[in-house]
């Protein structure tokens, strides 16, 4: 199913989205009103690690009663510090309107150092494997 969305750039629907399609910083769509390029989802190894979070999150709280048992001070401190920072970005979200399209904006430039970016750490991953191999074979 193909739908049209909305365009960040003009404000006119011009971005086709179809169900299997992937528009991030360094491949990104292109309004057919306008010719802007937007995006929206990120790519690179915080979305290829993105699937962590969430037993990270339900996992967090072993640490935090660790130390809620160990440091009462410290926790009591960081909670004075916590509260009035949520209450001041809670005022400053709430001012913010809501965006017309999940896509944002992105030059032709940003585009290319993003797909670059992805490119170089990509490479330097499968680098640091091939390397991490080549030890493992000779240490034996």
């Amino acid at each position: 199913m193909i739908q049209l969305v909305v365009c960040p750039a003009c404000g006119k629907p011009g971005i086709f989205v179809g169900a299997r399609s992937y528009y991030s910083r360094g491949w990104p769509a292109k309004c057919r009103a306008c010719g802007g390029l937007a995006y929206d989802r990120p790519h690179g190894p915080a979305a290829a690690f993105g699937c962590l979070l969430g037993p990270l999150r339900e996992l967090m709280i072993f640490p935090i009663l660790a130390a809620c048992i160990l440091f009462p001070w410290a926790v009591v401190i960081g909670i004075l510090i916590l509260i009035p920072a949520v209450i001041f970005y809670r005022r400053y979200r709430r001012g913010r309107p809501e965006p017309v399209t999940r896509f944002r904006s992105i030059t032709p430039e940003e585009s290319h150092r993003a797909y670059l970016r992805a490119f170089a750490t990509y490479l330097a991953v499968l680098v640091g494997v091939v390397v991490a191999l080549i030890w493992a074979a000779h240490a034996r």
